[in-house]
């Protein structure tokens, strides 16, 4: 009986140890995935002002050096914040 009894409190603290560890991961996980939504929402903040920036510049036309087309402004904010696929 005084086994058993040894071997259900050695079980228990090795499962309250696991719940720990496991908490501990879980909100180490949390964290991540805050930071991750909070980063990507400021990606996604600066896209729209570049975009907003970008519908604005784009109606302004530059004459081509060689050729009788009008070229519009490249947006250099744009181009570092898009990745390409």
């Amino acid at each position: 009986m005084a086994a058993l009894t040894v071997d259900v409190i050695a079980a228990a603290a090795s499962v309250r140890n696991e719940s720990r560890r496991l908490r501990r991961r879980s909100e180490s996980g949390r964290l991540e995935l805050r930071r991750r939504r909070r980063d990507a929402a400021l990606l996604q903040a600066r896209c729209l002002a570049a975009y907003a920036r970008l519908s604005t510049t784009r109606a302004v036309q530059q004459p081509s050096p060689w050729s009788e087309l009008p070229w519009h402004l490249p947006d250099r904010e744009l181009d570092r914040i898009l990745l390409p696929l």
